[in-house]
């Protein structure tokens, strides 16, 4: 409730989009947590912002395994790889199990 209220006056806010993504795919909503990764990405994107890009890909890509989207998430999985970052051994071996 707190990431909405801060949402309602900072509609951009990067932390806010992210975190409550974040519990919403912590509570098993995960339509609503892929709308908040997806405006959270669209705005890193749009400002050319990375600070949150690689974790938001991620936590996207495991949103879209649980909605049963694969193909997508076998995308961005990739997109993590090629990064070659902090989640890229671990989206090898989620990506390798899909």
């Amino acid at each position: 409730n707190r990431y909405l209220t801060i949402l309602e006056q900072y509609p951009d806010d990067l932390n806010a989009l992210f975190y409550g993504a974040h519990c919403y795919y912590n509570l098993r909503e995960y339509n609503q947590a892929l709308e908040f990764f997806n405006l959270g990405q669209s705005h890193e994107e749009s400002n050319g912002s990375l600070a949150f890009l690689e974790e938001v890909q991620w936590y996207k890509s495991k949103t879209l395994i649980k909605l049963g989207r694969i193909q997508e998430a076998k995308s961005l999985l990739t997109s993590i790889i090629a990064l070659g970052q902090f989640y890229a051994p671990e989206a090898i071996s989620l990506r390798k199990n899909l």
